[in-house]
């Protein structure tokens, strides 16, 4: 079964939105109004679908299928239906994950397992992967791995070889195994790609928690924070727990509740992890201390 929406407009036009991911949608109903930039859901493989993406239709107000966006090819209609119509090439990295293993799992309809991994241990390989958006033949992206301390540990630049094919989604992964070369701690990798710089974080010898909380979930601020970080999330959360760039806790919290205030006054300037559970799932995510 197919999860998706349908956005039906001021003049009967309509957005058809497919293939979410399962218990992705927007709570509203039948009937409820939405504004832009309002979330609907998070794209997924459910119903006829091969692979994770969103299926995006639209309908005049006699039910014919147009084309939004204005281009030569474009034979449906002559004018583009976007307030302000985007680029048709928008280069963009949509994830960047570290994972165990190079292997994928994508037997539908059984459960995606990711590999995901945040945190390694010497002798164990780490993968990261990049997933991207109107990648192009000969383009590049710098990636760059900064150690605990932010000095620059390693980085290459990976030019893009595609056949003289440009893909709409695409992805590429690279493996390094730990070893005694690399410190205890936390470690930023860094992604430069079409004039966007992109980050996750990973750790060695620390107690990250694998990143399966989706962003929509929750929220923090202030960034940098001074005295007092509060926590925002749609669901309970279990548990919160901040560590040092040395992957050293620091701190902990079970607020059992949707929101939370963190006491940071009496802590050191830089930077610290915060891991936030919910529902046995734990997401990580970088905070700086002023």
């Amino acid at each position: 079964m197919t999860n998706g929406i349908i956005i039906e407009h001021a003049d009967e036009s309509q957005a058809w939105y497919w293939h979410f991911k399962d218990g992705a949608n927007t709570t509203k109903g039948i009937g409820d109004a939405v504004v832009a930039g309002e979330y609907l859901g998070a794209a997924g493989s459910s119903g006829s679908s091969d692979w994770p993406h969103l299926h995006f239709e639209v309908f005049d107000l006699n039910g014919d299928r147009i084309d939004p966006f204005a281009e030569p090819c474009n034979d449906m209609n002559t004018e583009s239906w976007w307030l302000d119509q985007p680029d048709y090439f928008i280069p963009t990295i949509n994830r960047i994950s570290t994972h165990y293993s190079f292997d994928f799992y994508e037997d539908c309809p059984n459960e995606e397992i990711t590999y995901g991994e945040v945190n390694f241990e010497p002798g164990e390989l780490m993968v990261f992967r990049t997933f991207y958006r109107d990648i192009q033949d000969g383009s590049n992206t710098e990636f760059t791995i900064y150690d605990p301390n932010g000095n620059v540990f390693l980085g290459f630049t990976w030019t893009a070889d595609l056949g003289g094919q440009d893909y709409a989604t695409s992805w590429a992964h690279f493996g390094y195994t730990i070893d005694g070369t690399w410190p205890d701690g936390v470690y930023t990798l860094e992604a430069v790609f079409g004039g966007n710089t992109y980050e996750t974080i990973f750790g060695v010898n620390t107690n990250l928690g694998v990143e399966d909380l989706v962003e929509n979930e929750f929220s923090f601020y202030p960034n940098p924070v001074s005295n007092e970080l509060n926590i925002s999330s749609k669901i309970e959360m279990e548990q919160i727990e901040v560590f040092d760039i040395l992957g050293r806790k620091v701190l902990e919290s079970k607020p059992n509740n949707t929101q939370a205030n963190l006491k940071m006054e009496g802590f050191s300037s830089g930077l610290y992890i915060v891991n936030v559970t919910s529902e046995g799932k734990t997401a990580s995510f970088k905070i700086v201390k002023e």
